[in-house]
Formats: structure tokens, sequence, C-alpha cells
């Protein structure tokens, strides 16, 4: 990235560098993009995207303008069948989709039935609950960590 923002642009124009999954960097990545990000290059400009604010280093976010961006459900709806080339609307209990449900957090949902081998027509969001609890996924999958308190939220909004 650093080779890529030191080339010079056709006629010094705008340079925009979009990076996904910032959220996912780990401690090394985060620190080593953060190096783009204090010295960027003339008429550089990088757009961050990310789906959980708080894995993302102080010192990154202390560089950025936010904006926040919500997308209508059934466009929500459109970006993960599109993903799926399947419609997982329609075997997903409705307990797990709201105004405030992202693509990423379905997209992540769905893989963490699918590496559990958890039926996604089958369960609901108090049958998650029981087997979160009985297979101790709260110690041990990143997805229900990363989403316990958004699920007791859909829990409670049920």
């Amino acid at each position: 990235m650093i080779k890529f923002q030191n080339q010079s642009s056709f006629n010094n124009k705008l340079r925009t560098v979009v990076v996904e999954y910032v959220d996912d960097m780990n401690l090394n990545a985060s620190n080593a993009f953060l190096k783009c990000l204090e010295e960027p290059n003339f008429n550089t400009l990088f757009a961050l995207i990310h789906n959980k604010e708080n894995s993302i280093l102080d010192t990154i976010k202390s560089r950025c303008i936010e904006f926040k961006l919500t997308l209508k459900p059934s466009e929500t709806k459109q970006i993960v069948n599109n993903k799926f080339n399947n419609d997982i609307f329609e075997d997903l209990s409705d307990d797990f989709i709201n105004d405030y449900s992202t693509p990423g957090f379905v997209v992540s949902l769905n893989n963490f039935f699918n590496e559990n081998n958890i039926n996604i027509t089958d369960i609901d969001i108090e049958t998650l609950f029981k087997t979160i609890i009985d297979k101790k996924y709260y110690n041990s999958d990143n997805f229900v960590k990363q989403n316990l308190n958004y699920l007791i939220e859909l829990f409670f909004y049920k």
C-alpha cells in the first residue's frame, strides 16, 4: 500500500484507497496501516469500511472522519442474497432481522450456523441463546463474542 500511495497519479488527481474489513485487522496489520494514514501522499484519500467500531485501534479512529451509513432492510436482503446466490431470508427467523441488521451481521450469523452445524430453518433467538449457553460458545466463538450485545438486543426486542 505504501508503494501504491507513493506512485504519482495521472494529472495529480485525487487518489482514493478503499480498505474494507478494517475491523478484522490484527494488531500488527493495524500498526502497519497506521503508518500509511500518518503520512499520506499528496492527494490521497482513504475510505475505511468497517462494521464493528470497537475493534479498530483508537489511533486509527483519531485520524478519521466518521460517516455512519445505514441500509434499508430491502437493501440488506439484496446484498446478502447476492453474496450467497440464494434467498437465505426465506429460511431465517424474523428474530434475527430488523432495521439495524447489517449485511455483515447476517453473513456472519449464517457462517456461524454453518460452522456449528445449526440448521438455519430450525432456530430462533431463544434457541440460539440456549445453544450458546449449552455449548459455551460465549467462551470460544468470535462471532458470539463480537455480537453478543446485539444478540441480547434482538432477544429483548422480540
